[in-house]
């Protein structure tokens, strides 16, 4: 049987008292994780509508072949986020255990994305100025939607709210 590893205490020293490690990562309260559907519907509006504006940039800054980068990178941009988007809703409702698949699923997206932007850019000949303009659709439909979302709706109902 192998002996659990063990951390030395900052406040005891290695000699005096350890921590059994193992037992502190099951034991601790596991975080809970959520993801607002309406949030998450929201951020997929802003992205599509901020990335029409983008081609529309892109065709004022460098006509057909800039709409057309800022086009393909909407596209990836709305790609992306339909991943994260996926693999975010279900890491909420899953044990720790099963997270772990779904942390992987989305290092592999990452390096899906990596090549599809190399793909694009290398091989495919994609305007490369309009491709950075267009793929920026999903940061600002990152930024913008939650400001978007009505100040109507409580982030923490549990938790009580000053009178006055």
């Amino acid at each position: 049987m192998m002996d659990r590893p063990q951390i030395p205490s900052p406040r005891n020293g290695p000699e005096r008292s350890s921590i059994d490690a193992e037992r502190v990562l099951t034991d601790a309260p596991q975080l809970q994780l959520t993801m607002s559907p309406q949030l998450s519907e929201r951020i997929t509006q802003v992205i599509a509508i901020s990335g029409v504006a983008l081609v529309l940039l892109g065709f004022t800054l460098w006509g057909a072949q800039g709409a057309l980068g800022a086009f393909a990178g909407a596209l990836v941009a709305m790609a992306n986020w339909g991943v994260i988007r996926w693999v975010a809703l279900r890491i909420t409702g899953q044990h720790v255990q099963n997270r772990g698949r779904l942390f992987l699923l989305l290092g592999l997206k990452t390096a899906a994305l990596m090549g599809v932007c190399w793909i694009l850019l290398t091989q495919v000949a994609i305007h490369p100025k309009g491709f950075m303009i267009g793929i920026g659709a999903l940061v600002v439909g990152i930024v913008v939607a939650p400001l978007t979302l009505s100040e109507k709706a409580d982030p923490n109902p549990h938790e009580e709210q000053p009178d006055g």
